[in-house]
């Protein structure tokens, strides 16, 4: 079975996720699925847009394991340099950088803020992923908010 490195796009919030699968269907299935309840940042983007603005693409495949891993990473890498929003929480970057959902601990809004806090007082601009982290997070508070009242 050949393994898949496909891309969910969104030209709503100009935005794409990129992973690997062996199924390509089931997984495309699965993350419509965590859309529902996910607080990862694609998740909280197709909660806010809707499933049906992404668009799965497969864009390569490979016979080893590693080979999909590599272009997977390297994908990455290649739309963050070209400054587009990435919503993977794993980017291979050596930077600070949350990987746990948001919302799922109590404290990663704080760990959050701190990570924000921090590159301000340094004059220093966001990695596109915190900043998306930023973002998502504060899109999850307006949710919780909005079912409280």
């Amino acid at each position: 079975m050949k393994y898949s490195v496909y891309e969910i796009w969104s030209d709503a919030c100009d935005g794409v996720y990129v992973g690997r699968t062996k199924m390509p269907e089931t997984r495309w299935k699965a993350h419509c699925a965590m859309a529902k309840h996910g607080h990862a940042p694609l998740y909280a983007a197709m909660q806010e847009f809707g499933t049906e603005c992404f668009r799965f693409v497969v864009v390569e495949t490979f016979d080893a394991r590693l080979e999909s891993a590599a272009a997977e990473l390297s994908r990455i890498k290649m739309h963050l340099a070209n400054g587009q929003t990435v919503f993977n929480r794993n980017t291979g970057l050596p930077v600070p950088n949350p990987t746990k959902p948001i919302g799922v601990r109590p404290n990663q809004g704080t760990a959050l803020q701190r990570i924000i806090d921090r590159a301000r007082e340094g004059n220093t601009p966001l990695s596109p992923i915190v900043h998306q982290m930023a973002e998502a997070h504060e899109r999850a508070e307006r949710r919780k908010a909005k079912k409280g009242e």
